[in-house]
């Protein structure tokens, strides 16, 4: 099953990677959350940037890479999985930002910004079959709580 160790594995730079994962294990997850979705230890050769699509439009644009029904959500007021179009609904909540991670390799981000639509990013990780093949990826439903299906 995906996790907040595969997503940092894939996203994050190698040198912040292990304190990262140290803070989400301790009361400083709430901090280690903000640093995430400020994007600054994200690696800068997978963020590709984008427009701050409608909630309509991300979903096809993120279509165009695979058939992504659930994805992997992490931001402040939620971490697990989603199916794909609750967790871009979900991410426009998000004040602090998140990032989504759709699969393989292929994942979306945005974070607050002072003024104006919030930067948005498509990431894009070439190697993600090394880090994947160390978690559980087939999955259906599993890992999404009921009610998030229905909603």
């Amino acid at each position: 099953m995906w996790n907040e160790e595969m997503i940092i594995k894939l996203f994050f730079q190698k040198h912040k990677k292990e304190r990262l994962l140290w803070e989400l294990s301790t009361n400083k997850r709430e901090e280690a959350l903000k640093s995430l979705h400020d994007l600054k230890y994200v690696k800068k050769e997978i963020m590709h940037s984008i427009p701050y699509y409608t909630e309509k439009y991300l979903e096809k644009e993120l279509g165009k890479f695979g058939n992504f029904t659930n994805v992997y959500y992490m931001g402040l007021s939620y971490t697990g999985m989603l199916p794909l179009k609750k967790a871009i609904e979900r991410s426009r909540e998000e004040d602090e930002g998140c990032i989504i991670y759709c699969g393989e390799g292929i994942g979306y981000c945005h974070t607050d910004h002072e003024e104006g639509a919030p930067l948005a990013y498509l990431l894009k990780v070439k190697n993600y079959r090394d880090i994947e093949k160390n978690y559980d990826c087939t999955f259906g439903t599993e890992g999404i709580e009921e009610w998030m299906l229905h909603e």
